[in-house]
């Protein structure tokens, strides 16, 4: 009882704190730091989602179709060539498929056609899905089971990505990424920036 009162009153501060910031028009920062893979874009674009409505008119959405689709290749192709590495056998379809999968460059255009295929071997192919299960022992986006489970509208010559799937893909930040926004009237900004180890000397400024 006693923690429940603590954090409400705790909140309660806070909330009042940012109402006289907003009186003084003090800006508030946040300030997204961490190694590459930590999720810092996915908090950065929930956050746009939630303050700035940034991703609901049609061409804010589709900014990231070749992205989630570049993801989705990469992830079947990946799992593939697990597949192969450890000897376990494709059916004679599957093989077929997976021949012409690997040949794609991730920038390549995602037919329904080719869609297809990628849910034969996500859907009918048990030796994919054991590959999938080894994920720990080999690089493989977090996102990828999502894309993939939802191939055959991604690979739709009329798709739009969803709010959900923008969150999800994963794009690398380069640089400094900042968004500005007003919470209870005080102005807000997020700032996102590249987690790799090239990118960290930026974060100084």
């Amino acid at each position: 009882m006693m923690s429940c009162c603590s954090s409400e009153k705790k909140h309660h501060q806070i909330a009042s704190r940012i109402l006289i910031d907003a009186q003084k028009n003090i800006r508030h920062k946040l300030l997204l730091l961490g190694p590459a893979f930590a999720g810092k874009s996915t908090i950065f674009k929930q956050l746009r989602r939630i303050y700035t409505n940034s991703y609901t008119t049609n061409q804010s959405r589709d900014f990231f179709k070749p992205a989630i689709r570049a993801c989705l290749i990469e992830g079947i192709k990946i799992l593939i060539k697990e597949a192969q590495r450890t000897d376990t056998e494709l059916s004679l379809l599957g093989m077929k498929y997976a021949s012409a999968i690997l040949e794609l460059e991730l920038n390549d255009s995602l037919s329904p056609e080719i869609g297809q295929q990628i849910a034969f071997l996500w859907n009918k192919e048990p030796t994919i899905k054991l590959a999938f299960t080894n994920k720990s022992k080999f690089h493989l986006d977090d996102s990828a089971a999502y894309m993939l489970d939802h191939v055959e509208r991604i690979s739709q010559n009329d798709y739009l990505p969803t709010e959900e799937d923008i969150i999800r893909v994963r794009i690398r930040t380069s640089g400094v990424v900042e968004t500005k926004f007003s919470l209870n009237k005080a102005p807000f900004s997020i700032i996102d920036v590249g987690g790799q180890i090239g990118e960290r000397k930026k974060w100084i400024h």
